[in-house]
């Protein structure tokens, strides 16, 4: 959340942290949610008491240069490409731009990777920049953010590769406790790619479609 308070710069919202409970609580001019209001009215109390700190959004600018940063750091790329990303972050509508050409060259998980690994970065450095965690809480919550990533990417491959006359094994079970078992192995009888489904016969001999995240590959 602080992550997305930080790059919000859209003036319709105002975030602050709470430092009692490590949380981060944005409004907007129009709530009038009951519990907001209470949160509201604690921020009005807590002037020079310094629970509550405000979230000064960073500058769109400094987003365009991630924009940027990112084109230029791409050497695999060819030079009509750079030259055609760079061009589509000038003037107004570059985020719109940058993200149709993105999804055009296929680089959109790259960028996403690239820009998590940044917001992550500036996130801790502004807890840091507080007093809120340390530079070994900083290595630390990149060290989570990689680790994050690896597994997501994990899951993703396996999850490509589950394909029909394949076998899983059940990790989770949310929503469909009575047909399935953790650690149980199903062989997979179809598959349904776009919607992320695998056909399997499940514990009370049905066959049914359930999430391909509820499984691993075997």
């Amino acid at each position: 959340m602080l992550e997305v308070a930080l790059d919000d710069n859209s003036h319709m919202h105002y975030w602050y942290f709470d430092k009692e409970n490590h949380n981060v609580t944005g409004f907007t001019e129009y709530d009038d949610l009951e519990e907001e209001e209470e949160i509201k009215q604690l921020i009005e109390e807590d002037e020079g008491e310094d629970r509550f700190i405000f979230i000064d959004p960073v500058p769109g600018s400094e987003n365009w240069q991630q924009m940027e940063d990112f084109i230029l750091e791409q050497e695999d790329l060819d030079d009509t490409v750079q030259t055609l990303l760079l061009r589509a972050i000038q003037g107004s509508g570059a985020f719109r731009r940058f993200n149709d050409v993105i999804d055009d060259v296929g680089i959109r998980e790259r960028w996403y990777d690239y820009k998590n690994r940044l917001d992550r970065k500036r996130a801790l450095r502004w807890l840091k920049d507080h007093g809120l965690i340390s530079d070994e809480g900083v290595a630390r919550g990149m060290s989570m953010l990689d680790d994050d990533i690896a597994r997501r990417k994990r899951i993703e491959k396996g999850q490509q590769g589950m394909k029909k006359g394949g076998q899983v094994v059940c990790v989770e079970t949310v929503g469909h406790a009575d047909k399935i078992t953790p650690g149980k192995a199903y062989d997979i009888l179809d598959e349904r790619a776009s919607d992320l489904l695998i056909r399997i016969e499940d514990d009370r001999g049905k066959t049914v479609w359930l999430p391909k995240s509820h499984f691993e590959l075997v």
